[in-house]
């Protein structure tokens, strides 16, 4: 019995430890953005398709054929305007920034680029 007891608290507290430190680390990757400053050079006009992915697992019975038509038709309502900026950064290097139309910055604007990767965006700065 004290056996068992033992081995169901370790068990809690390796889960709540674990639960603290994953809560502690989303926070601080939220909580941490980098923020650059440069100008614009560049605007392009381009079209936006949604986060659907296609997967396919057999486990789930699901003909792949309709997993195809299921994607594509998710692609096609999903797309949407965007634009993609060129910025030539303070430092000398120079990105592009791809994100939803309507964020009112044209060539020759100072911008923030806040965040990196696919989360990066375009604000006048």
């Amino acid at each position: 019995m004290k056996q068992a007891f033992a081995a169901t608290a370790v068990f809690f507290t390796a889960v709540l430890a674990g639960c603290a430190s994953s809560v502690g680390s989303a926070s601080s990757a939220r909580g941490d953005e980098s923020v650059r400053f440069g100008v614009v050079t560049d605007v392009g006009i381009v079209r936006i398709d949604g986060d659907h992915q296609l997967g396919f697992s057999a486990a789930h019975g699901v003909a792949p054929v309709r997993l195809a038509s299921n994607a594509f038709e998710n692609r096609e309502l999903d797309r949407r305007a965007g634009q993609q900026f060129v910025v030539h950064l303070d430092d000398g290097q120079s990105i592009t920034v791809t994100q939803p139309a309507g964020a009112g910055v044209y060539a020759g604007d100072h911008v923030r680029v806040e965040g990196n990767g696919q989360k990066a965006r375009v604000t006048r700065s």
